[in-house]
């Protein structure tokens, strides 16, 4: 008889930030958000695996980065400090993307936030 257990293959961080008091310029310029974001996700130990992005007309921005690990995708809206982010980290076996949301939140600093973390592929498997 198989038993069944329960292991989780990731971890999801969706972040919601309001009234965020960083330099604008970071939530306006996709070229200013994407530098920052890298530096934030090789210091986390994650490895870039691709880049896209869109920039808005005036102002804002989406930042996409495909992870060896899995994504982190950011949504900015300039005009009223607002920043979206979601983030899928598959290596459960480190706070890798604790680091990262810790980063960023220290960033952006947010006077209002919301933060919701679903561990992923928690269904029972054989063992």
């Amino acid at each position: 008889m198989h038993q069944m257990t329960t292991t989780a293959v990731g971890t999801r961080w969706l972040e919601d930030f309001a009234t965020c008091k960083c330099d604008a310029s970071l939530l306006q310029f996709a070229t200013i958000l994407e530098r920052v974001c890298a530096g934030i996700v090789t210091v986390a130990y994650l490895q870039i695996s691709g880049r896209s992005f869109h920039q808005f007309s005036p102002q804002g921005v989406t930042r996409l980065f495909a992870l060896a690990e899995s994504h982190l995708a950011i949504h900015t809206w300039s005009e009223f400090g607002r920043v979206a982010i979601d983030l899928y980290v598959c290596n459960v076996t480190a706070d890798k993307a604790r680091n990262v949301f810790e980063a960023l939140l220290t960033l952006s600093a947010p006077t209002h936030s919301q933060h919701q973390v679903v561990q992923r592929g928690g269904m029972p498997v054989p063992s």
